[in-house]
């Protein structure tokens, strides 16, 4: 159990070493872009990463606004998850 927030937890794990990463935390624009960015370096090439509540707008926006993604398939599911395989 890592009792921190997001940004911090991520400090934690270096660069290319998980799989997959959820994220859950904050739901602004900036605060999804901001989680995104600190837990994209941490995944390995061909991990996932994904997260919860694609379906507020805020969330929605940032997730499709991410650089990293522009050429992926950002995949949603009935839940309001969302996830994006990595290459």
């Amino acid at each position: 159990v890592i009792k921190n927030l997001s940004i911090g937890a991520s400090h934690g794990f270096g660069d290319n070493t998980l799989d997959f990463v959820y994220i859950d935390a904050e739901h602004s624009y900036e605060g999804v872009r901001a989680d995104i960015h600190a837990w994209l370096p941490k995944i390995r090439k061909g991990g996932c990463i994904g997260g919860h509540d694609i379906s507020i707008g805020q969330v929605q926006n940032a997730v499709y606004s991410i650089e990293a993604f522009k050429y992926k398939e950002v995949k949603t599911y009935k839940d309001t998850s969302w996830l994006v395989k990595l290459s």
